[in-house]
Protein backbone atom coordinates (compact mmCIF):
# COMPACT_ATOMS: atom_id res chain seq x y z
CA UNK A 1 0.00 0.00 0.00
CA UNK A 2 0.95 3.40 -0.74
CA UNK A 3 1.67 5.69 2.49
CA UNK A 4 -0.05 8.72 0.39
CA UNK A 5 -3.21 6.39 0.74
CA UNK A 6 -2.98 4.98 4.30
CA UNK A 7 -2.89 8.53 5.22
CA UNK A 8 -5.62 9.69 3.46
CA UNK A 9 -7.84 7.21 5.20
CA UNK A 10 -6.76 8.53 8.18
CA UNK A 11 -7.71 11.92 7.52
CA UNK A 12 -11.31 10.49 6.29
CA UNK A 13 -11.86 8.62 9.51
CA UNK A 14 -10.43 11.75 11.41
CA UNK A 15 -12.74 13.88 9.70
CA UNK A 16 -15.71 11.39 10.28
CA UNK A 17 -14.90 11.03 13.79
CA UNK A 18 -14.58 14.78 14.51
CA UNK A 19 -17.91 15.31 12.95
CA UNK A 20 -19.93 12.93 14.93
CA UNK A 21 -17.92 14.55 18.05
CA UNK A 22 -19.08 17.89 16.39
CA UNK A 23 -23.18 16.86 16.06
CA UNK A 24 -23.96 14.36 18.23
CA UNK A 25 -27.40 12.47 18.00
CA UNK A 26 -29.32 11.80 21.07
CA UNK A 27 -29.38 8.55 21.93
CA UNK A 28 -32.16 8.10 24.44
CA UNK A 29 -30.27 5.51 26.35
CA UNK A 30 -30.20 4.49 29.92
CA UNK A 31 -27.78 3.09 32.31
CA UNK A 32 -29.34 0.25 34.44
CA UNK A 33 -28.32 -0.25 38.34
CA UNK A 34 -25.19 -2.99 36.97
CA UNK A 35 -23.95 -0.70 34.95
CA UNK A 36 -21.28 1.54 37.82
CA UNK A 37 -20.12 -1.96 38.97
CA UNK A 38 -18.99 -2.97 35.42
CA UNK A 39 -17.20 0.33 34.99
CA UNK A 40 -15.84 0.51 38.27
CA UNK A 41 -14.75 -3.75 38.21
CA UNK A 42 -13.11 -2.40 34.28
CA UNK A 43 -11.41 0.14 36.05
CA UNK A 44 -9.94 -1.21 38.93
CA UNK A 45 -8.62 -4.50 36.76
CA UNK A 46 -6.69 -1.83 34.72
CA UNK A 47 -5.24 -0.67 37.18
CA UNK A 48 -4.45 -3.96 38.94
CA UNK A 49 -2.89 -5.15 35.45
CA UNK A 50 -1.19 -2.21 34.84
CA UNK A 51 0.76 -2.53 38.70
CA UNK A 52 1.34 -5.97 37.93
CA UNK A 53 3.10 -5.23 34.25
CA UNK A 54 5.33 -2.63 35.98
CA UNK A 55 6.25 -5.15 38.62
CA UNK A 56 7.49 -7.58 36.75
CA UNK A 57 9.36 -5.29 34.29
CA UNK A 58 10.80 -3.76 37.43
CA UNK A 59 12.05 -7.45 38.09
CA UNK A 60 13.20 -8.12 34.85
CA UNK A 61 14.81 -5.05 34.89
CA UNK A 62 17.10 -5.76 38.39
CA UNK A 63 17.65 -8.83 36.96
CA UNK A 64 19.28 -7.14 34.01
CA UNK A 65 20.94 -4.75 35.81
CA UNK A 66 22.71 -7.83 38.60
CA UNK A 67 23.70 -9.33 35.70
CA UNK A 68 25.66 -6.46 34.09
CA UNK A 69 27.14 -5.24 37.50
CA UNK A 70 28.36 -8.88 37.61
CA UNK A 71 30.20 -8.94 34.94
CA UNK A 72 28.48 -11.84 32.94
CA UNK A 73 25.78 -11.11 30.09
Amino acid sequence: MDLKYIFNCLNILFAIFLMSAICPQKAYAYLDPGTGSMILQVILAGIVGIGCTFKVWGQKFAGFIKKVKDGRK
